[in-house]
């Protein structure tokens, strides 16, 4: 998916969500996680990603993350805190 696809209509970043949902399935290898992002349509990842063929760290992981919130146009990322959620059933 292009850039400009990067952020849903509730705000979330949809690259970042695909990252997550790696964790969840056990993309333990930085190579499992590459071909899962690819696989998902968001072929982003850090440069040092490219030559690594070892375990997906915390800390490369966290760097990941990082890389994909930085993808946003001038990095406008809208946080929702609990009190701002709408109740369910109301608008």
């Amino acid at each position: 998916m292009a850039i400009d696809k990067l952020i849903d209509a509730d705000g979330e970043n949809r690259a970042v969500r695909a990252f997550l949902l790696g964790l969840q399935i056990n993309c333990i290898s930085v190579p499992s996680m590459k071909n899962h992002m690819e696989a998902c349509g968001w072929p982003h990842w850090p440069d040092w990603v490219e030559n690594d063929q070892g375990y997906l760290t915390k800390q490369g992981q966290q760097l990941w993350l990082k890389h994909l919130f930085d993808l946003v146009p001038n990095n406008k990322v809208r946080i929702m805190c609990q009190a701002e959620q709408p109740e369910k059933g109301k608008k």
